[in-house]
């Protein structure tokens, strides 16, 4: 990652000598460069302390019942970044003929070329009361609401030679969602269910390390800014769903079925400095996100139970949003994607023998993502034109094993195919051959054996 970083530096100042470009190659590290070993070291922890008190009503046959309750949490984490660098001071002498500290004009923390903390705390108090009536022995009706007060507040600080710098910054932040819900349920007969709902929910915000504005400022430029914001505020998302759950010729076909609307506010999302090979998050537009699930579960004769889902969903921002002085620097496009498949299908049957014996085959498949996201559209000022989107994926797995008392013996192989599908890629900065994919693990042959009392 690092010498990712220096590489881009020192094609920037080589003039006409670049003899030592590229320090990366497509085969490894460029043998001409002394040994260099850079550690880049990522820390986050979290103390969680949550307590919730309830009161519910204690007929379930009565017309009105209901569940009423207050909820506390106090949430502590630190996240600390850092690119440890003990030998930068044998590559640079080397390569660029100063210090790390001359050529930054700054000393290195310790041992690290870069350093970010952030310490950051999120405090929640809420109530909230749920309600179901029953209209008739039939049809029932559900309505709720959670409100709460929540509060986060940071300190954080980054240094070090890349920096420039040491930057620092606190914050704090309080609002009060309320997040409603409503539903309708009608239960035609024992085997048939149909519902709606309508739901409101909130994630809350949090925020940024300081960004090195010297460092990053070609990036910055680009999107027409003097910085990143301190903090990003909470997202929110307003949901409609419809379905039905049936069981169908004695029981024999069970069906489950839903449709979906979600409409998705403020969404907190990452915002690359290509420059510098940094982040942060902002708060960018809108999206909405429509499909539907349908699962099966067949029972065709005694012993074997087949399985079967599909699933549809298209998820897009439905506004565009910019940076800069005149709004002009797109960072997300009307009708990008957001990460995702559109299609998934999912097939498995088991066959249980007698005396505990049984075989199961399991298919899971994903479409490719077609239409572009913020970083793969050429209109995005923060786009990489080397990125491309996930291949589909086609995953098998295949397992035999016995029950025995409580103990379930099994061996199994996954990724029966060998199949090797783009799953991710990212491009630590666009002038650099870096790259990080990943993929499927391979064909993998195991023995599992659980035991259960």
């Amino acid at each position: 990652y690092n010498l990712s970083y220096y590489q881009g530096l020192y094609l920037d100042g080589c003039g006409d000598d670049c003899s030592l470009y590229p320090f990366l190659t497509p085969t490894g590290t460029n043998t001409a460069l002394p040994f260099y070993l850079s550690p880049s070291v990522v820390t986050n922890t979290q103390r969680v302390f949550t307590q919730e008190v309830r009161l519910q009503s204690n007929d379930p046959d009565a017309k009105l019942t209901w569940v009423a309750g207050v909820f506390y949490q106090n949430s502590r984490q630190t996240s600390i970044e850092e690119l440890v660098d003990p030998l930068a001071n044998v590559l640079f002498p080397f390569a660029f003929g100063t210090t790390i500290e001359e050529y930054f004009g700054y000393p290195l923390f310790g041992q690290n070329s870069y350093i970010a903390r952030t310490d950051g705390r999120d405090e929640q108090l809420a109530g909230f009361l749920d309600v179901t009536y029953a209209l008739t022995d039939r049809l029932k009706v559900t309505a709720g609401g959670r409100y709460a007060n929540a509060k986060f507040s940071f300190v954080n600080f980054a240094d070090g030679s890349q920096n420039g710098l040491r930057t620092s910054g606190e914050g704090k932040s309080s609002e009060n969602p309320f997040t409603p819900k409503v539903g309708v349920s009608f239960q035609a007969d024992e085997d048939s269910l149909y519902y709606a709902t309508w739901a409101k929910g909130f994630r809350v915000g949090g925020a940024n390390p300081p960004v090195p504005v010297a460092v990053c400022s070609e990036s910055l430029d680009a999107l027409g800014l003097t910085g990143a914001p301190e903090s990003y505020r909470s997202d929110t998302v307003r949901s409609i769903e419809v379905g039905a759950k049936n069981k169908l010729f004695d029981k024999k076909l069970q069906l489950a079925a839903s449709v979906y609307d979600v409409k998705w506010s403020n969404i907190q999302q990452t915002v690359s400095l290509a420059s510098c090979a940094i982040n942060f998050t902002d708060n960018l537009g809108s999206a909405r996100s429509r499909g539907f699930d349908l699962q099966a579960t067949i029972l065709p004769v005694d012993g074997l139970t087949i399985d079967a889902a599909i699933g549809y969903n298209d998820t897009r921002y439905i506004t565009t949003t910019a940076f800069g002085p005149n709004q002009d620097r797109i960072v997300v496009n009307k009708g990008n994607a957001i990460e995702g498949p559109p299609w998934t299908v999912a097939l498995g049957a088991q066959y249980s023998f007698a005396k505990g014996f049984y075989v199961r085959g399991d298919y899971q498949f994903q479409s490719r993502l077609t239409n572009p996201t913020p970083n793969r559209d050429p209109l995005v000022r923060n786009s990489d034109p080397a990125l491309a989107p996930p291949d589909a994926r086609h995953f098998v797995s295949l397992r035999a094993g016995t029950i025995v008392g409580a103990a379930n013996i099994s061996v199994f192989v996954d990724n029966l195919l060998d199949s090797a599908p783009l799953i991710s890629r990212t491009h630590s900065d666009t002038d650099t051959l870096l790259f990080t994919q990943t993929t499927l693990r391979p064909r993998s042959f195991g023995l599992t054996l659980s035991y259960r009392r």
